[in-house]
């Protein structure tokens, strides 16, 4: 259950009384957590929930907040109870989903002939912070979910360039320098591990982080092993054990791979595919030691497609569901003060 309040007061630590149906990880009792003004929340049983709400709810009122209950929902995570609780706030019941809209956000701005280096800015500050949120917590293991995220992306990037909405999809990154969003995230995964393998072992990250490795260990599905999996699969595969992934030193050679996969990927589309045959002798070539022929290396400066084509008005409307999270929790609340 996760709790959102957007007031603070001199109580800055919410007290969770103790109960059977707590989340442990590595042994640690976990009641919830704190990130800026909002409370996450949690149990594995119905009645440890309705608890900690009772008890959230009281705190609300000694603060003189309000829980926006309309605003509040309850999602369950695994298998589904022949009996559906049903949990309330102040007795008003609370409504059962099984998604939740994370973020929706438009843009519709009119850049004239702005530089393609400042559009890409636009995407970086504006775009990709959606596109990449959650990185941490969800894997990309099912690709079709990540398929709506790379159509967000293939649609600004198209817009970015001035290209028709079928033109191809590799000169969208080899022309802006940009990553494919698909390694974009397992790169950002990998940094977050990295950040991980260096916090303190007092920090409740790290206690979630070696509770992770344990059940890897012991051949449970979980956050570690998706990690290996996804780096396995990618188009040139990035081929990891759970020991490296211990390594502090050896994650940077990961996210080196990792964007040696992406950058053999984009090389081998350009140099393959039928419509980029006219970019051959646009593309400079460079010798290498074993090779005797030549190797097209196409720049990725952003200029050659964006000045080819003219200008173009950017119309664009962004709409980002974010289906489901990953919580060592069954029961989940999303809410709002009023």
């Amino acid at each position: 259950m996760a709790i959102g309040s957007d007031k603070r007061t001199e109580e800055t630590q919410f007290k969770n009384p103790d109960h059977k149906d707590e989340i442990v990880l590595n042994g640690k009792r976990i009641s919830h957590v704190e990130q800026a003004d909002d409370e996450a929340i949690w149990s594995t049983s119905p009645e440890g929930l309705q608890l900690k709400l009772d008890v959230f709810f009281r705190r609300c009122q000694r603060n003189s907040m309000t829980i926006s209950v309309k605003k509040t929902k309850w999602m369950l995570f695994g298998l589904f109870l022949r009996t559906i609780p049903v949990f309330t706030i102040d007795n008003v019941p609370i409504d059962l989903i099984d998604r939740y809209k994370y973020a929706m956000f438009g843009l519709e701005p009119l850049i004239g002939c702005t530089p393609a280096k400042d559009r890409i800015n636009l995407y970086m500050a504006r775009v990709d912070p959606h596109l990449t949120f959650g990185f941490e917590v969800v894997l990309d293991l099912d690709l079709s979910l990540l398929s709506e995220l790379e159509h967000i992306q293939h649609l600004f990037l198209r817009r970015l360039l001035g290209l028709q909405r079928r033109s191809m999809l590799v000169i969208l990154f080899s022309e802006t320098g940009l990553l494919p969003i698909r390694y974009h995230r397992i790169s950002l995964a990998l940094g977050f591990l990295h950040y991980l393998l260096g916090v303190p072992p007092t920090h409740l990250a790290k206690t979630a982080l070696e509770n992770a490795f344990s059940l890897s260990n012991r051949g449970y599905a979980n956050w570690i092993n998706d990690l290996v999996s996804i780096l396995y699969h990618l188009p040139v595969p990035v081929v990891c054990s759970i020991t490296e992934l211990r390594d502090f030193e050896r994650i940077n050679k990961l996210i080196d791979g990792v964007l040696k996969s992406c950058e053999i990927s984009i090389q081998t589309l350009l140099q393959t595919h039928t419509r980029t045959h006219f970019l051959m002798e646009l593309s400079s070539t460079t010798k290498t030691a074993s090779d005797k022929g030549t190797v097209p290396r196409f720049p990725a400066t952003g200029g050659y497609v964006a000045s080819a084509k003219q200008e173009s008005k950017m119309s664009v409307m962004l709409y980002l569901p974010v289906k489901g999270a990953v919580l060592y929790a069954i029961f989940a609340i999303f809410a709002t003060a009023s």
